[in-house]
């Protein structure tokens, strides 16, 4: 399965695949109007749809996806051409800035909990494990988060938001870290 993934933007120039990419991936942090432009590049340069899916990101609005073909799986589990993706967006709350992807612990709590198992989760925070104790309570992400990958209750994890571009295995679950564009091929 080839992925076409985005995370962390910030308004630096937009990347496309060299490939068409079976699905898209927002991970947060992607100003609206490159979300309107990154969903009409994969409507506008295929023969067939491409599903896009995403999770806002800390620095979006509720309401980023609005007016796109975007799915937003925030507290969501589908079914999409027999993969099941899982999400939940933004990160953990910082401050009191109301309409932002900030979330408190017993919300990512209540949804994981519940959660189903599903192929791919993707979200916009880490997990807080022994890679991320030492950032700051922005970057330090959801416990729930590590429970999720505990209980390998998905087989792959796809976050941004720390900003750098890297994979490892925890337990059995494959960890992705993406920052701007990147592509991936996954089984």
């Amino acid at each position: 399965m080839r992925l076409a993934v985005y995370s962390d933007v910030h308004n630096n120039d937009l990347k496309y695949p060299g490939q068409k990419p079976d699905f898209v991936l927002l991970l947060g942090d992607i100003h609206w109007r490159d979300v309107k432009k990154i969903n009409e590049h994969f409507i506008k340069n295929y023969d067939s749809k491409i599903p896009c899916i995403g999770v806002i990101g800390n620095h979006d609005v509720l309401d980023t996806f609005k007016n796109t073909t975007v799915v937003d799986i925030h507290k969501r589990v589908i079914e999409i051409e027999g993969v099941k993706f899982g999400g939940f967006g933004g990160c953990l709350r910082y401050n009191n800035k109301q309409n932002s992807g900030q979330f408190e612990e017993w919300e990512a709590q209540k949804f994981i909990k519940d959660m189903e198992k599903t192929d791919i989760f993707l979200a916009h925070s880490n997990p807080a494990y022994e890679r991320s104790e030492n950032m700051d309570i922005t970057h330090r992400g959801f416990a729930s988060f590590k429970q999720l990958l505990d209980h390998e209750k998905t087989s792959y994890f796809f976050h941004g938001h720390i900003h750098e571009n890297s994979e490892h295995v925890y337990k059995k679950v494959k960890v992705f870290s993406t920052y701007g564009f990147k592509e991936y091929e996954i089984r």
